[in-house]
């Protein structure tokens, strides 16, 4: 979490790959820049609070009811909803390459910047495999795993 001094930000660096998904090293620095034929990056954006809250502490019962008791907490009052942020990268990217290669990987980067520093942390990474038709030429969401 950002300091009230800080501010915090994601971007996405998508690269295509060719090797196994266990074979492809992780990269040692994030890319400031989309270098043609190689990676694209996107702009920076800022997180957000997700549309759809899901409670936190939620029970079900065995017969599968919800225990509403246990969203109260022991004074009585709700529990304060789950809170993750979500970022949306709604970018038209382009990348010219020689070749086709079998998947696109996007890594997820974090950039925590002050007056006085800016780090830039590698969140995760996802893949897409770039020879099935179902994920070309529409918009599809990835989860990110570290």
């Amino acid at each position: 979490r950002p300091g009230w001094f800080e501010s915090l930000k994601y971007f996405v660096s998508l690269h295509p790959h060719s090797e196994h998904h266990d074979d492809i090293p992780l990269p040692r620095h994030a890319p400031k820049a989309t270098v043609e034929g190689e990676c694209l990056v996107s702009s920076t954006q800022l997180p957000k609070h997700p549309e759809v809250q899901v409670a936190s502490g939620k029970q079900f019962s065995s017969a599968g009811d919800f225990d509403g008791d246990d969203a109260l907490s022991s004074k009585g009052e709700a529990r304060p909803l789950s809170k993750h942020p979500v970022v949306k990268f709604r970018e038209h990217l382009e990348l010219r390459v020689d070749r086709l290669d079998t998947s696109l990987v996007a890594y997820v980067w974090g950039r925590k910047a002050s007056m006085t520093s800016e780090a830039v942390t590698l969140i995760g990474r996802s893949l897409a495999p770039l020879h099935e038709f179902k994920f070309q030429r529409r918009p599809s969401t990835w989860g990110v795993f570290d």
